[in-house]
């Protein structure tokens, strides 16, 4: 059937549009144009931020609570510790270190330190805490040091752990030979200046498994305590029980600071 010449005319003028818009996209392009929608897409931003931020604060101050819980539970320095300072000190700086740990060569002799200049509100004793990947080098140093502190008592201790710190290349390496002194020549002028005597009696003391039992005592109450990883500072106030962490390498102003904030308004650490 032939078409008239009026309708092929009217159809011509008939343009159907390629794609419809529907009502959402309408409303997407009136909000776009408007600015309203990136508005909108930024406060939901901002609101998912803002929560994951109080996610991660929440989180953090949980994992401070645990901490300090578990701190409150270590064991006031006692008789069985090397103690630095006044035996009845207001304060006490638990340091749990291991004796091939680099932080800890960092750290050495900075608790004393802050003792030192507390003016009898402090002291410290540095439990022995050798870590299990610096090997045998460093359960053999610390063996040292406690057969030391037999001899030569507490300021021996000290003397031989911190001249051990400064000698010793670190991450279980242990002492090397130098300009020609060997390691051994060392480590005999270390445990002269501490103080020691019968070096006969230091290796046998060392051998002894009653000296490995003292140090795995000290090992686990100091897993006990929280901590996992050296150097490990736990200040006690031994009036109230209160304690505050200091993890890692301390310097000795925010040490004395940290002193004063834990022994309260009465007593000042200069």
């Amino acid at each position: 059937m032939k078409r008239s010449l009026m309708a092929l005319m009217l159809g011509s003028l008939i343009v159907t549009p390629a794609y419809a818009t529907s009502p959402e996209d309408a409303l997407l392009e009136r909000l776009e144009a408007s600015g309203k929608l990136d508005a909108a897409i930024d406060r939901a931003l901002e609101r998912r931020i803002a929560r994951e931020k109080k996610q991660r604060e929440d989180r953090a101050h949980a994992d401070q609570a645990a901490e300090l819980e578990a701190a409150r539970k270590i064991q006031p320095l006692g008789k069985n510790d090397r103690i630095h300072g006044p035996e009845n000190a207001r304060i006490s700086i638990i340091v749990m270190s291991d004796p091939e740990c680099p932080y800890c060569q960092r750290l050495a002799g900075i608790p004393e330190q802050a003792v030192d200049q507390s003016k009898g509100l402090a002291n410290v004793g540095i439990r022995l805490f050798p870590l299990d990947f610096h090997g045998q080098k460093a359960v053999d140093a610390a063996l040292t040091a406690l057969c030391v502190a037999d001899q030569a008592g507490a300021p021996g201790y000290y003397k031989f752990f911190n001249g051990y710190l400064a000698a010793t290349q670190g991450n279980g390496q242990g002492i090397p030979d130098r300009k020609g002194k060997p390691a051994k020549a060392v480590l005999d002028k270390l445990l002269k200046t501490a103080g020691v005597q019968d070096l006969a009696k230091l290796h046998a003391c060392q051998q002894d498994k009653q000296t490995l039992k003292r140090l795995e005592a000290e090992f686990n109450t100091t897993v006990e305590a929280g901590a996992t990883g050296t150097p490990y500072l736990v200040l006690r106030n031994n009036e109230n029980g209160e304690v505050k962490v200091l993890a890692g390498v301390t310097p000795l102003e925010m040490l004395l600071d940290e002193i004063n904030k834990l022994a309260g308004p009465t007593t000042t650490a200069k």
